[in-house]
């Protein structure tokens, strides 16, 4: 599977990638850089270094490699001449230019696009040059435009944002159709919520047969706790503290973070905070918390057609834990928070 690849890669360098070093740092005087200084140049200098990389005065990639001043290339390095995207770096977040949500922006000489599927298509040096004697396997992993050049396809959905960063969001086959025929990463948008120190688990929620994306949200107690604490926000249980309308206004604002990395169709438009946490007991969790989405679904179902409906509220019964131990059951009042387009972006 194609996986961009931020790290160093063990790998001997050729004469000829050695040459093209020389040939990219030569480009960066008379300021005295080396080419490692490039990670380092403002944007508008980074841009001018990829778009005469990209020419044809330069053939080689730079692949995956972050080099020093004092780099040694073996004399007998030896240059593949087939190539592959295996083991290439293809995208970097450089300099301060990081973004968690992002695999950063392509490496200069090298090109991305997105299919009108969502497809991340790679070009550039280090896409090979097809199966040996398999033109069938050649002709499904790669696409050749009518300039003849070639694009990987990488079987990754993602998109690119108007920074050219490029954003992963799944492999293709695990994307969720919509009803609107557009498609949504559970994992992604997930995975993103959880940075959040307010929240422990979600699921995200959303099929072919639903118009847009909501989520069950369940907050991290102890951390939403504290918060309240420095606020001066009393409660008693965590149902309690789950509904309070501050509580939904501060994972709101994590939710509008996360629609902001989102294309329209994938933005979450409704969620809940769960009344209680998800429970590996009630077989909603794996032993080592991962969801089990029918479980929750089947459980929580009154919730997420209320999510679906114009209802701000579902009535739902809950066993609490009472801070001095007590344990009973009530019935308490769920709120759904919806979130305006106008507050999502991309």
């Amino acid at each position: 599977d194609f996986i961009f690849l931020t790290s160093v890669f063990t790998h001997l360098l050729s004469k000829e990638l050695e040459h093209y070093l020389n040939e990219v740092e030569r480009m960066l005087q008379p300021g005295g850089h080396s080419f490692a200084s490039y990670f380092l140049l403002d944007a508008d200098a980074r841009r001018n270094i990829q778009s005469k990389s990209s020419s044809r005065e330069f053939a080689h990639p730079i692949d995956s490699y972050c080099f020093s001043d004092n780099i040694n290339v073996p004399e007998d390095a030896v240059a593949y001449e087939e190539e592959s995207t295996e083991a290439q770096t293809h995208t970097l977040h450089v300099g301060d230019d990081v973004r968690f949500e992002t695999v950063g922006v392509p490496l200069p000489g090298m090109d991305v696009r997105i299919a009108d599927d969502g497809e991340i298509l790679i070009a550039g040096p280090s896409v090979f040059q097809g199966y040996y004697k398999d033109p069938d396997a050649t002709q499904a992993a790669l696409e050749i435009d009518p300039e003849g050049k070639r694009w990987f396809r990488t079987g990754d959905a993602g998109y690119i944002d108007d920074d050219h960063h490029v954003i992963y969001l799944d492999r293709l086959k695990e994307m969720i159709p919509l009803a609107s025929g557009e498609h949504f990463s559970p994992q992604f948008i997930e995975g993103q919520l959880k940075f959040s120190p307010y929240i422990r688990d979600v699921m995200t929620v959303g099929a072919d047969d639903l118009p847009f994306v909501t989520a069950l949200i369940n907050i991290d107690f102890e951390n939403v706790g504290r918060w309240a604490e420095i606020q001066g926000l009393a409660y008693t249980t965590f149902v309690d503290l789950s509904q309070k309308p501050e509580i939904y206004r501060l994972i709101r604002q994590d939710v509008q973070r996360v629609n902001r990395t989102l294309v329209e169709a994938a933005a979450v438009r409704r969620f809940v905070l769960m009344h209680k946490e998800f429970d590996a007991d009630e077989a909603e969790l794996t032993r080592t918390r991962k969801l089990r989405r029918r479980t929750l679904w089947e459980h929580n179902k009154e919730i997420i057609d209320a999510m679906y409906s114009d209802n701000t509220e579902v009535s739902v019964k809950a066993s609490v834990r009472y801070r001095d131990g007590r344990e009973g059951v009530i019935e308490t009042t769920v709120h759904v928070e919806a979130l305006d387009k106008e507050e999502n972006p991309v």
